[in-house]
């Protein structure tokens, strides 16, 4: 049996049209369609998560508030976070500080600008470039009082081996003069006349 290319084509127009065409599990539907979700990182959630938990419980105690709200770990703690985290986080804090009327500081939670940083970062290089200096010279302080210590310890070894072999030297001179044997003078040998030969 022969099929014509029109059934054919037919045929399989109608498998498209039955079973649609294929997509990506995850489409622009999955996400809303076509607008921008904003999303918080894996770290930004954890430093919510404390921060959360720092509020309730501060909650209504002033004491608190000043103690652990408004402490510097907090306060490194919403730096370190997106601007638009770390903005929710201080309208909380003033408000949960505001319940209590505890004044905070406008520089709480706020990120150094590029100048501040620069400033605080040639503050530190120098600060460990003197530092460093310092350590060096007193490791080469240190160095020369070992050198020096080394130089004595070398001539007072010096004097007590040359002491040392003096007093050999005497020993052996006064052993060998102890010892000496004196040689036997000897004794003139007559010498016997010589026959005279006979005429």
């Amino acid at each position: 049996m022969k099929l014509s290319p029109l059934a054919l084509l037919a045929l399989f127009g109608t498998g498209a049209d039955a079973f649609g065409a294929h997509q990506p599990v995850f489409g622009a539907v999955q996400n809303g369609g076509a607008s921008l979700q904003m999303r918080s990182g894996t770290y930004d959630f954890s430093r919510r998560q404390r921060l959360k938990d720092t509020l309730q419980k501060c909650s209504g105690n002033a004491e608190l508030v000043k103690a652990e709200l408004l402490s510097e770990n907090t306060s490194t703690l919403i730096k370190k976070s997106n601007w638009r985290v770390r903005q929710a986080m201080i309208r909380k804090v003033l408000k949960t500080a505001g319940h209590v009327d505890v004044e905070v500081d406008p520089s709480f939670g706020v990120p150094d600008t590029q100048e501040e940083r620069v400033a605080k970062e040639m503050a530190a290089k120098k600060e460990n470039k003197a530092k460093k200096l310092e350590e060096r010279q007193a490791y080469l302080k240190e160095e020369e009082e070992r050198i020096a210590q080394r130089k004595e310890k070398k001539a007072a070894k010096a004097i007590v081996i040359k002491e040392l072999a003096e007093k050999v030297a005497e020993k052996k001179a006064a052993y060998a003069e102890a010892n000496k044997v004196e040689e036997p003078v000897a004794a003139a040998v007559e010498e016997e006349p010589t026959p005279e030969p006979e005429p």
